[in-house]
């Protein structure tokens, strides 16, 4: 289990990943708990309390690379291969506690990822603050594919190594190119993709979350990009639960919007 306690306008938000303690749900020290991640539904209905669930994708690091490699999309297989020529001058790094992330990646990253979802005229912004959070927790590692060292596609995965398992996070990679680098960003995408399984599967992690699918009978284009890696679908669940009167209260308005 990942816990770490994240602070935002003045609000102390506990969240806990993947199979929780349940004796860890009774703590006080917050104002609100926020469970990621369960396979299971540990919670029962209460008033002051969030659910949702979502579809995912699970990939099991336990199976050997061949096996891995031949369940992805053959014209991914392609491209993720081609990637590795000399030629094309790509590179992938990863970073954790022993490699950190420098503040000049990490600021691109974030640069690139706000500028990503405003392309698309989407509302989302990178939380720097906790990710650094996380950071410190050690709770979330990085890789970045780079052409001719320039990084251009950047994953974060939410890592456990006492339960052998990562879930797929923040990524981002430049959005309107032409036409060109927009297909070598796709294939270092898929190229980073296959190294990060490859550098987790090594490093004795089981099991490989891929963040969740919109929907697995009728996948949008992201799921259908994850699809193509293989995996199995599974339902998680995150719940967030009030703790204090003002976690509490929180609950209540955000049920109210819903």
């Amino acid at each position: 289990m990942i816990s770490y306690i994240y602070k935002k306008m003045g609000i102390k938000i506990k969240h806990l990943w993947f199979e929780i303690v349940p004796s860890s749900i009774n703590e006080k020290n917050c104002d609100i708990i926020f469970a990621h991640s369960l396979s299971k539904e540990y919670i029962s209905d209460k008033n002051h309390l969030i659910k949702n669930s979502q579809y995912t994708l699970i990939t099991d690091l336990t199976d050997i690379e061949e096996c891995l490699f031949s369940a992805i999309k053959k014209n991914y297989r392609y491209e993720i291969k081609r990637c590795n020529r000399i030629e094309e001058e790509i590179t992938y790094q990863y970073y954790d506690k022993l490699n950190p992330i420098d503040q000049s990646l990490l600021d691109g990253f974030e640069n690139v990822y706000n500028q990503m979802y405003k392309d698309k005229g989407i509302k989302n912004v990178f939380n720097k603050n906790q990710v650094k959070n996380m950071i410190e927790n050690e709770s979330i590692v990085f890789t970045i594919g780079f052409y001719r060292d320039i990084p251009l596609v950047f994953h974060s995965y939410v890592y456990s190594q006492n339960d052998a398992k990562v879930r797929f996070y923040y990524s981002a990679s430049p959005f309107r190119q032409e036409k060109l680098e927009a297909e070598r960003i796709g294939r270092i995408n898929k190229g980073l993709h296959w190294f990060d399984l490859k550098t987790f599967k090594e490093q004795g992690i089981k099991l490989y979350d891929w963040g969740g699918i919109a929907n697995p009978e009728n996948p949008d284009g992201i799921g259908k990009f994850k699809l193509s890696f293989g995996g199995k679908v599974e339902l998680l669940h995150n719940v967030m639960m009030g703790k204090t009167l003002k976690g509490k209260f929180i609950i209540m308005l955000l049920k109210i919007k819903k």
